[in-house]
């Protein structure tokens, strides 16, 4: 693992402002934000301000260097995240067309929020950030308030880093393939799941099941099915991966195996194709469409037809190895 350089404090940040296109705003909570870590094009915003609503509730720091662990936690997770993803062959968010010359950096704000975490698909910047001037970033949201981190929610940061992949692919924001696949990534850093038998409705899928079981639920399993029984598609981490530990010393690879890791990229480039050629289609700015036409549902049976394309069901096998 690259040394893990940390700013701290006030200093300014050294990114390059790309300022095209970027939406500045000033939030009344961004003013709380007064310390920061940063690695590589990641920056972990929290405060240090007791009296805040979004002060850390664990403020353990085993190594002793006055920075929670469950901010370098968060950084870590990022980091790792990001790693496996690339082994997997999937373009960096901020390497895309959508977001190479708006964006250099993604900004992980640790605050008060109802959920775990949230990621933002428009490259932003805060003006009234207390630790000193924010650069454009993509802009991820996670809560303060887990008991320890990472913790039984160790994979929530992979998860929203993912959705920053997603966005960076295509337009589609159908919530039944935004979250069962983000939700699929977070098995990067996970245990690898083997297949249980209340699952077995979902290959081959009838139409029935489509609509009642995948399109109406959000964290369906779809992909966790169709890529454990993939026997062909099993993503190897390496030992520089699968030796990474967290601040406590516990593992950050859980595994050593990412089933499924091979075939995202696949569906991903497709989905891309797809948006490009919708957005030609109806003269939509291929990057920029309105909230409620990226959610409709027409676009089920093209990301339904996308899938069967490119995970192949004369790929899977019977029983996972």
């Amino acid at each position: 693992m690259k040394k893990l350089f940390l700013l701290i404090c006030c200093s300014f940040l050294n990114y390059a402002h790309a300022t095209q296109d970027c939406r500045a705003t000033s939030l009344y909570w961004a003013s709380d934000f007064n310390k920061f870590i940063q690695q590589d094009e990641f920056i972990v915003y929290y405060t240090d301000r007791p009296n805040s609503k979004n002060y850390i509730q664990n403020q353990t720091d085993l190594n002793n260097n006055h920075i929670p662990d469950y901010v370098e936690n968060i950084l870590i997770q990022a980091i790792a995240a990001r790693d496996a993803y690339t082994l997997a062959r999937l373009r960096p968010p901020l390497e895309s067309p959508r977001y190479k010359n708006k964006t250099g950096s993604i900004a992980i704000f640790v605050k008060d929020i109802p959920g775990n975490g949230v990621a933002f698909e428009e490259p932003s910047r805060f003006t009234n950030v207390a630790a000193g001037k924010m650069p454009c970033s993509l802009i991820i949201y996670i809560s303060n308030k887990f008991p320890v981190f990472p913790g039984n929610y160790f994979a929530v940061v992979s998860h929203e880093l993912f959705h920053l992949y997603q966005y960076s692919y295509a337009q589609f924001k159908n919530s039944w393939y935004l979250e069962s696949l983000a939700k699929w990534a977070e098995q990067s850093l996970r245990l690898s799941p083997k297949i249980i038998s209340n699952e077995n409705w979902l290959y081959p899928i009838t139409e029935f099941e489509w609509e009642n079981q995948v399109f109406s639920k959000s964290y369906n399993n779809l992909f966790r099915y169709l890529f454990l029984k993939n026997k062909n598609d099993m993503l190897v981490f390496p030992e520089s991966f699968t030796q990474r530990r967290y601040i406590d010393g516990s593992l950050v690879f859980k595994d050593k195996y990412w089933p499924g890791g091979k075939a995202i990229v696949r569906l991903l480039d497709d989905l891309q194709k797809q948006s490009n050629h919708i957005s030609k289609l109806n003269h939509w700015d291929k990057y920029n469409w309105e909230e409620k036409n990226q959610r409709l549902v027409d676009w089920n049976a093209i990301i339904k037809s996308s899938i069967l394309n490119n995970i192949k069901a004369d790929d899977l096998q019977d029983h996972y190895p």
